[in-house]
């Protein structure tokens, strides 16, 4: 995850030239291209995920049914003060769409799981989720994703997201990933002509 490609979008294609000192041997080129998009996610294997306080780890490389990239971490719904996070940062002053990825347990989710956003250590948002059923707001990248109301704006570079188990100890806690999509404003810039 590079945060900082969602401060431009676009294809960005390039060359790298190199050259020989054999008058008798081309140089070589070889083509490169980049692509940057506007949105990054954070699955909970990767940097800028933490789980504290008793989450089990879950792999299964056959499964479609354990969330982003086949795991995710569950939490018995009554273990008080457990956490996941999720951190983007440095990420550029602006508004963002924030959503969440997970698959339902078997086993039975918890109906009110507290998830809470914030812009560097403030609180902007806290949203209660029914992980008791799978998300289902909209499909990209081969997951589904739920949305965590907003949009949000970001001025201090850094984005967090925190599921905890500030619950009611019924049914289990999911941490899967995590997606920011940056929101494009137009323009502020006002010429007036007299």
């Amino acid at each position: 995850f590079h945060a900082h490609g969602l401060a431009g979008q676009g294809d960005f294609p390039a060359d790298i030239r190199l050259r020989t000192n054999d008058p008798d041997e081309p140089g070589i080129v070889v083509p490169l291209r980049g692509v940057v998009t506007n949105q990054a996610i954070l699955d909970d294997g990767e940097p800028g995920f933490v789980a504290r306080g008793g989450w089990t780890y879950t792999i299964d490389p056959n499964s479609n049914t354990m969330g982003v990239d086949r795991d995710s971490w569950s939490l018995p719904g009554d273990r008080r003060g457990a956490t996941a996070r999720w951190t983007f940062s440095p990420l550029p002053v602006g508004s963002y769409r924030v959503s969440t990825s997970y698959i339902a347990p078997l086993s039975g989710g918890n109906p009110s799981v507290p998830f809470t956003v914030r812009d560097g250590s403030q609180i902007i948002a806290t949203w209660n989720l029914d992980q008791s059923r799978s998300t289902r707001d909209f499909s990209t990248e081969g997951a589904w994703w739920k949305d965590l109301g907003g949009p949000y704006w970001v001025n201090n570079g850094e984005l967090s997201v925190e599921v905890s188990d500030l619950t009611n100890g019924v049914g289990q806690l999911i941490a899967d990933a995590v997606r920011i999509e940056r929101l494009w404003e137009p323009a502020t810039d006002v010429t007036v002509l007299v």
